[in-house]
């Protein structure tokens, strides 16, 4: 698709890794994960994927990020929703974007949520009802999606000719 307007989109790839055991995940080293400003959180029963949560780390590592009190608290009460289910993490990789900054990070990250509300497992609070983005956007999630996140997702007047 082509944008209508000649106004600035911010055109996005998402690589979203093998899913990893959460305890393992919060083992890891942080190498190679220096791109990784995104996380979901993911069950795993079987062969179902559900979509838990989805996440953003900013200024620190992910697995600093899910190790502070609220993630604690957040893991303790998804691993007692989803008893038979192992908890996963998947890390976005940004493949794409010029000039990462905490407000573009921000605004993607509440893409992802807001794009996702109709998904019945997410259990994310805020940037569901609202997502106060002011820029256009045209994300590409790549790499692991068996847990039902969109490939494409796009904010703006976009057209096919």
């Amino acid at each position: 698709m082509k944008r209508a307007f000649t106004q600035t989109v911010h055109e996005v790839k998402i690589k979203w890794s093998k899913p990893k055991n959460y305890t393992k995940a919060l083992q890891t080293e942080n190498n190679g994960l220096e791109d990784s400003y995104f996380y979901k959180i993911i069950a795993h029963y079987k062969d179902s994927f559900k979509l838990l949560y989805i996440g953003m780390s900013y200024s620190q590592y992910p697995s600093k990020r899910l190790s502070n009190r609220d993630h604690v608290n957040k893991r303790e009460h998804l691993q007692n929703l989803y008893k038979r289910h192992e908890l996963l993490i998947s890390y976005g990789h940004i493949i794409t974007l010029d000039n990462v900054n905490f407000k573009l990070i921000d605004e993607i990250e509440s893409l992802l949520i807001y794009s996702h509300t109709d998904l019945p497992h997410l259990t994310n609070k805020k940037k569901v009802w609202s997502y106060k983005i002011t820029s256009e956007y045209q994300i590409k999630n790549t790499g692991f999606r068996k847990d039902g996140m969109a490939k494409d997702i796009g904010l703006g007047v976009f057209m096919n000719w």
